[in-house]
């Protein structure tokens, strides 16, 4: 697989910056990969939101054993406020993982252009599909996503699912997107 590209900030116009306010200044954050420093932080962002039941926990460890696979939104003071991960299953197949924003940053842009960027690198690393598991599925709808049955995703449920203690009664909803051909 050819290297990750790096990724650049694209201002979106108008954006939307502070609730109920238009702006069309740069927003008051960046996005960047992630750094192994930046685990906690990121397990940080995630644990209200798996603590609500809307999403699965990740430990810092287990970020940090994929650190590489996530990027991350910066408020302007170098806070980490959003992030989100990009698992490969195969040379066409990837899941976006660990998708979430500090509830503070929420309705300002920031989880729209994290999934516009995840969505623009998997294409760039050569992805044909990508897939989200989740409980929210607003956010991936708005981005073209399209629910499907989850046994189009036999990988993710050979490698995950199978011992996942939410298993039985699982709610989330399965959403793929087909990001084109090679």
């Amino acid at each position: 697989m050819m290297a990750a590209p790096q990724l650049e900030h694209r201002d979106p116009v108008p954006a939307l910056h502070l609730k109920g306010e238009i702006s069309l200044s740069p927003p008051p954050w960046r996005l960047e990969r992630a750094r192994p420093a930046d685990a906690a932080a990121i397990a940080d962002v995630i644990r209200p939101h798996a603590e609500r039941g809307l999403m699965l926990p990740r430990s810092e460890s287990a970020i940090r054993r994929v650190i590489r696979q996530y990027r991350v939104a910066r408020s302007g003071a170098g806070e980490v406020v959003g992030c989100i991960g990009i698992r490969p299953f195969h040379s066409e197949l990837a899941e976006m993982v660990g998708f979430a924003v500090s509830e503070e940053w929420q309705g300002r842009g920031v989880g729209t252009e994290l999934l516009v960027q995840a969505v623009d690198e998997a294409l760039l690393r050569g992805f044909t599909r990508v897939f989200a598991m989740t409980l929210r599925p607003g956010p991936f709808l708005r981005m073209g996503f399209r629910e499907v049955s989850r046994e189009l995703v036999p990988e993710k449920i050979r490698e995950d699912c199978t011992g996942c203690p939410f298993r039985v009664g699982c709610e989330e909803r399965t959403l793929l997107l087909d990001v084109g051909v090679r």
